[in-house]
């Protein structure tokens, strides 16, 4: 079996595009699927960044589990809290690396992977583990 891109969209927001990118194995088997989002253009201007937990793609819905190596490293115009929904489970290596514009960090209680370097010198102010983390 292939493990590969299922589907993927552009999110857009107020000032800015997220991609959501489905993978799994080639059958389309439902139990190993797994949606991830990174950034797709960055603000020109200060954002707040809103991070869904359910992404509709062709009439289908998934649910956000991860967020994948380097999604958003370096974006300073992402200001303000960073709230990450329950339903994701794995912070990738570097995923909000730089983002010295974020003040406060909450995780849902589905977080329960952090990887080396995820939020490296961001400008927390305020940190909300959640309940979940193992590693």
């Amino acid at each position: 079996m292939c493990y590969c891109c299922i589907a993927q969209t552009t999110i857009q927001r107020e000032g800015y595009t997220l991609i959501a990118t489905v993978e799994g194995n080639y059958d389309n088997d439902p139990n190993t699927l797994e949606c991830s989002i990174k950034c797709g253009t960055y603000p020109t201007s200060d954002a707040y960044l809103d991070i869904p937990s359910v992404v509709v793609i062709g009439g289908t819905e998934y649910t956000v589990t991860s967020i994948p190596a380097g999604a958003f490293i370096g974006e300073n115009k992402f200001i303000g809290d960073l709230l990450l929904p329950s339903s994701i489970a794995d912070i990738a290596e570097g995923a909000f690396q730089n983002c010295t514009g974020l003040t406060s960090l909450s995780l849902g209680s589905g977080v329960t992977t952090i990887g080396q370097y995820a939020f490296y010198q961001c400008g927390f102010t305020s940190v909300d583990l959640g309940s979940g983390v193992t590693s």
